[in-house]
């Protein structure tokens, strides 16, 4: 409840702040406002008003030519159309921030597109999701993101579950859910789908033990571990 009262309060600000912005015509501050209330609007679950917020700020960094900006924009509309159930305008958008942020040598938006489009492929059964997951090791270990590292974990460690290796799953989850670095929202969605999938086929004190285990692991060292094993033929 309480995050929730949080968000309320900032999107009253940031509409505070949009609306002074229009008046004054600074367009960059626009975009940016428009951005940070469809983040808003998405925490919310409020996820057509987010899209419609992606919309209006991608045409103004088209229109001013932040190119950066325009990759954040796109990468935000994908990860909304997936919250809607349009994989296929998912996909489109990731694809397109992710060629956007190569072309501008953006390693830390490359491995965050290689993150988002890792979890699409896993949820839709993408034979791309491995290739996605490799390079998004690399590029996040090459960068030193944990937070990237983390998010790329999450996905490993459920698609881990899906083909029987439960165990090394179990583990995986007791690192990310105890790690500081890896976002409550990633946590949120993704690991309580994981845990309860755990709790299905382990017995509680084994689960217990097994993410005990993995709580003490290094994030990095791990995910150098994980590269190496996705890299065998």
């Amino acid at each position: 409840m309480q995050r929730i009262i949080y968000k309320k309060i900032a999107e009253g600000n940031y509409k505070e702040s949009l609306a002074l912005r229009r008046e004054i015509g600074e367009k960059a501050g626009v975009a940016n406002c428009l951005n940070n209330l469809a983040l808003v609007a998405s925490g919310l679950n409020n996820h057509v008003e987010a899209y419609n917020y992606h919309q209006e700020c991608l045409a103004l960094r088209h229109e001013i030519g932040n190119k950066a900006g325009v990759a954040i924009t796109l990468n935000g509309l994908g990860t909304t159309a997936r919250y809607l159930g349009d994989y296929t305008a998912s996909y489109s958008y990731q694809n397109q921030s992710l060629a956007l942020r190569r072309e501008i040598g953006d390693k830390e938006g490359i491995a965050i597109s290689l993150a988002d489009l890792s979890v699409l492929a896993f949820e839709q059964g993408d034979s791309d999701l491995l290739g996605y997951l490799r390079e998004g090791f690399s590029i996040a270990l090459e960068i030193r993101s944990l937070a990237h590292i983390g998010a790329l974990l999450t996905t490993l460690s459920r698609w881990l579950f899906s083909q029987g290796q439960i165990t090394e799953a179990a583990r995986l989850a007791g690192l990310i859910e105890k790690h500081p670095v890896i976002h409550n929202e990633i946590k949120q969605q993704f690991l309580s789908q994981l845990l309860k999938a755990l709790e299905a086929q382990l017995p509680a004190d084994k689960l217990n033990m097994l993410m005990d285990e993995g709580a003490t692991f290094d994030l990095e060292a791990v995910a150098r571990e994980q590269l190496q094993n996705l890299e065998k033929p």
